[in-house]
């Protein structure tokens, strides 16, 4: 089984951040020309603008830094990372990766893609959601944009014909989500709530608590994991 959840707007206070050769550090925003200001010492850019080594991208060094063995920037895995607001929640990805194994549980990230739970992520700020345009024009990414090269580290994992991939996240999120795993081996299951577009080739499974709309992903992740949400072979259509 595979673990896919939307990432968090909120990151721990410790995050990591990766540095241009002059010192500067790196937030990573979906527009940075769209920013009011930029604080000194600091450097807005795209993951997949050029770094300024040749032709390489961020995206590119913040590959092959997680291919290498130590870590100086002090960047936290994809699992530590996120930090949601609510205090019932803050520990959900580690919650998961306990459950699941560090191989099984992917972030659905709106900055980099598709990417492991074990994968040393740089903090940045973007998003999917509508209500990140309204607020802040410079985090929010069109799903529509093409141009952006997101990892895809599902693709890479050994995937079982029939393995079942559950996804717990916003709607927001679902034109990459359906983009990134169209290929990719498995029984795809879509947990929701509210009205999403389906695809003949997904399964679906409707949230059916009390949560808010904003958490209410963080529930039913929370509650599969305690078993109380329907299991794979019990998805209703």
């Amino acid at each position: 089984m595979k673990i896919v959840i939307q990432c968090a707007a909120s990151k721990h206070d410790c995050a990591g951040k990766l540095r241009t050769s002059s010192g500067e550090d790196v937030l990573f925003v979906a527009d940075p020309k769209l920013c009011v200001s930029v604080p000194a010492g600091m450097r807005y850019a795209r993951p997949d603008d050029p770094c300024g080594d040749k032709a390489a991208t961020w995206r590119d060094v913040l590959k092959r830094y997680n291919e290498q063995t130590d870590n100086p920037c002090s960047l936290l895995r994809a699992a530590d990372l996120y930090a949601p607001k609510e205090h019932v929640f803050r520990k959900l990805y580690q919650e998961l990766v306990r459950a699941f194994g560090w191989n099984n549980v992917f972030i659905l990230s709106a900055g980099w893609g598709l990417i492991r739970a074990d994968f040393w992520t740089p903090d940045y700020n973007i998003t999917f959601s509508a209500q990140g345009k309204k607020d802040k024009p410079w985090v929010w990414r069109n799903t529509k944009d093409r141009s952006w090269l997101d990892f895809n580290h599902l693709q890479d994992a050994p995937i079982a014909q029939d393995e079942p991939i559950h996804l717990f996240g916003g709607r927001d999120y679902l034109p990459t989500f359906y983009a990134l795993v169209e290929a990719v081996p498995g029984r795809k299951i879509v947990h929701y709530m509210g009205d999403v577009k389906r695809r003949s080739s997904f399964d679906y499974v409707k949230y059916k608590g009390s949560e808010k709309n904003r958490t209410w992903h963080y529930r039913a992740a929370k509650e599969f994991v305690a078993g109380r949400a329907p299991q794979e072979n019990q998805v209703p259509q």
